[in-house]
């Protein structure tokens, strides 16, 4: 490991890649960088869920790296730099995204996130990176793949402007080339009006737009793979309860405002702080609305995780439920572990008040 170390430090390194640990790291990437006329090194971390980006120098870079050496990784891959070849030190690199900068895609031109050229409009740069990241969480779902109906239903509960309904509707259709029909419903009719407007500009067929409530919506057939992205209050509920009974094969959901639990929680013993200011006990309810969101998940066979949807930098509603059905019948264990949590907190969540 002591030959590791000494070529990361050798004036002609390049990049290094430290993967297949069984430990706390899945992934890192080890670069040097300049920053404020500094060269550091900068780590990137993938824990599996999302990356983490540190610079060291001197004597914590020392430290870092015999931390990192001492990991049992599978894999180590150094790249130094060839005869004549000089450094990449940007430390702020343009990030790999699935839509690509510089080249047009006629939704995002549709949507006037993106110009003809394929440039990003500054104001809608936040908008943009949220499309990719949701892209990116889809693409990640190797069950994706294994869908064999076709084409693949895709229903969106409660769509809203439809950036992401169309995101998924070209991806699926444009990038993958898997044959996808979807269907967007939201209750709000000016905004099914004007969604059906821009895929009849893009020319799209298989999507569509329908007025109606989450949780009195009737599919044709049971879809594939469900949306609830950024929808207030219950109406996420609403809208897991119908994939859970659709028995939905992929369900994303990203939840916006939580108020139904807060109203239920009382102040337990030894927990008098956590109530004791209210913008504390509401984070308490969103995180305990949230874990019973994906506790209930798991009950009902799905391989559930609740993820950064993306930084907090760029949009404040940035918690992502992702779940694969795998299993067919309830899990026990799980289902003990969910009463468990509802008892000591002697709440009962929404979404199993719908769910029977």
């Amino acid at each position: 490991m002591n030959n590791i170390k000494n070529r990361i430090l050798s004036s002609n390194f390049a990049k290094a890649e430290f993967s297949g640990s069984g430990g706390k790291w899945k992934k890192v990437i080890v670069r040097p960088v300049e920053i404020r006329y500094t060269k550091m090194m900068q780590f990137s971390y993938w824990d599996g869920k999302k990356d983490i980006t540190k610079n060291y120098f001197g004597e914590e870079l020392l430290s870092k790296l015999d931390e990192l050496t001492q990991e049992k990784f599978k894999k180590v891959k150094i790249r130094e730099l060839g005869q004549g070849e000089s450094p990449d030190l940007r430390h702020d690199r343009q990030k790999k995204y699935i839509l690509e900068v510089g080249k047009p895609v006629p939704f995002l031109i549709a949507l006037r996130i993106m110009s003809k050229e394929g440039k990003i409009k500054a104001k809608m740069y936040n908008k943009f990176v949220q499309i990719n990241q949701f892209l990116k969480y889809l693409s990640e779902i190797e069950e994706l793949k294994k869908i064999n109906s076709r084409p693949i239903y895709l229903v969106d509960c409660g769509c809203g402007n439809a950036y992401l309904t169309l995101a998924a509707y070209h991806y699926l259709n444009n990038e993958l080339k898997i044959s996808t029909k979807v269907t967007g419903i939201d209750i709000n009719g000016l905004l099914v009006k004007r969604n059906q407007e821009k895929v009849k500009k893009l020319s799209w067929a298989n999507i569509e737009f329908v007025q109606n409530r989450i949780i009195s919506f009737v599919p044709g057939q049971n879809p594939d793979i469900v949306l609830a992205l950024h929808n207030c209050d219950i109406a996420t509920d609403e809208a897991l309860a119908q994939a859970i009974k659709w028995k939905a094969k992929i369900i994303l959901a990203a939840p916006c405002c939580q108020h139904e639990l807060q109203t239920q929680l009382r102040v337990k013993p030894n927990f008098e702080p956590l109530f004791r200011n209210g913008i504390i006990k509401e984070r308490l309810s969103n995180v305990l609305t949230d874990t019973f969101r994906a506790a209930i998940l798991r009950v009902h066979g799905y391989k559930t995780e609740v993820v950064e949807f993306i930084d907090s930098k760029h949009t404040p509603k940035n918690i992502l439920i992702r779940a694969v059905k795998v299993y067919l019948e309830k899990d026990k264990n799980y289902l003990n572990e969910y009463e468990g949590l509802k008892n000591f907190w002697q709440v009962t969540p929404i979404l199993e008040k719908l769910l029977t």
